[in-house]
This record gives C-alpha cells, sequence and structure tokens, in this order.
C-alpha cells in the first residue's frame, strides 16, 4: 500500500513539475514561493496590508494578527521539529533524477511542507474571521502548488502539510471561541447577579 502511494505521489510529481509546464509558470511560482524573500513584498506591499488590516478592521486587527503568530507558530513549531525529523523524507531532487529544481532556496526535509503547513495555518485562521475567504484559500493553494511545481516538494508533503496547518487553525478558532463563549457566560451571570442586588 505504502508503494502504491508513492509510485503515484512520484508520478504525480513528475506530472506537475516536469509535464504541466509553461514558460510563464516559470517565472510566476518560482516568485509566489519565495515570496516572503521578494524585498517589495517584505517592505511595501506586506506593510501596506498590515495598516490596511489595521485601519478596516481596528477593533479585531491586533487580534487577528496575534491568532496568526500563535498559528503559524504552532505549525512550524510542530512540522520542522517533529514531524520532519520523524519521517525524513527526501526532497525529490535527492530521490528523482528527473526532478526539475526552479528554486535554490530549500533545505531539510520534504515532508510535510512548512510553506503549506503554515500559510494554510495563517489563512484558514484569517478566513474564519474576514469575508475574504475565497481569495485567502486560492492563495494559499497557490503556494502549495507552488513547491511541487519548482521541485522542492512533492504532492504529499504539500497536501499533508495543508491538512495540518488546517486543522491547526480550525483548533485555534474552535479553542477562542469556546473561551469567548465561557467569558461571555461568566459576564452574563455576573451582571445577572447585579441586576438582582
Amino acid at each position: 500500500m505504502i508503494s502504491l502511494i508513492t509510485s503515484i505521489d512520484h508520478w504525480l510529481f513528475t506530472q506537475i513539475n516536469s509535464i504541466w509546464v509553461h514558460p510563464y509558470l516559470d517565472i510566476f511560482f518560482p516568485f509566489i514561493t519565495d515570496l516572503h524573500r521578494q524585498y517589495t513584498v517584505v517592505y511595501l506591499a506586506f506593510p501596506a496590508l498590515l495598516v490596511s488590516c489595521l485601519y478596516a478592521y481596528r477593533g479585531l486587527a491586533l487580534k487577528l494578527i496575534i491568532g496568526c503568530l500563535i498559528a503559524f507558530g504552532i505549525s512550524d513549531a510542530i512540522n520542522h521539529r517533529v514531524y520532519k525529523p520523524y519521517f525524513a523524507r527526501q526532497r525529490p531532487s535527492v530521490v528523482l533524477k528527473n526532478a526539475v529544481l526552479r528554486t535554490s532556496v530549500h533545505s531539510g526535509y520534504s515532508f510535510p511542507s512548512n510553506h503549506a503547513s503554515n500559510c494554510f495555518a495563517v489563512l484558514v485562521f484569517l478566513s474564519c474571521f474576514t469575508r475574504y475567504r475565497f481569495l485567502l484559500l486560492t492563495f494559499a493553494s497557490l503556494v502549495a502548488y507552488s513547491r511541487v511545481y519548482v521541485g522542492a516538494h512533492f504532492p504529499a508533503d504539500v497536501i499533508v502539510g495543508a491538512l495540518s496547518g488546517t486543522a491547526i487553525a480550525l483548533s485555534l478558532v474552535w479553542l477562542i471561541r469556546k473561551i469567548k463563549k465561557q467569558l461571555d457566560a461568566s459576564a452574563h451571570a455576573r451582571r445577572v447577579r447585579d441586576i438582582r442586588f
């Protein structure tokens, strides 16, 4: 069973990495996959997005930022410190001779994809509190797909990474809402007691 899944994974990697390709995509996906290393994004686009978020969601913005940082931190720590050393899966460029590497920035083990997990953890979390769910999830999916296209990960790496990040985000949202519900119930009980006295 494992060998069959691995064979399908390798076949799908070859399709995405070597067959379903285009010169324009050879520019687009490396840019997407290394977006956090683009100076224009880090020093211009991201600060502008942060300011607009703070303005649009005044009361909620700080809570969203803190939530995103927590989701990112949990995702990155679990995948990098626990899953990757445990599974110790080699990168496609090490395993497959026909792998085309379109980015030079990758290191460590392959499974699961930190890019996919971190991106889904943050963007799924945000999608639970904003009206831009489709855009956020589309971007997360593009980042995950880009990791296979540029030759940094197998499809299974990004699928499991995306599921891991999604699970972390939804668990965090559930915990936040549960705590908020308990706090609201406590506040309501105090108000009722105050009225009676």
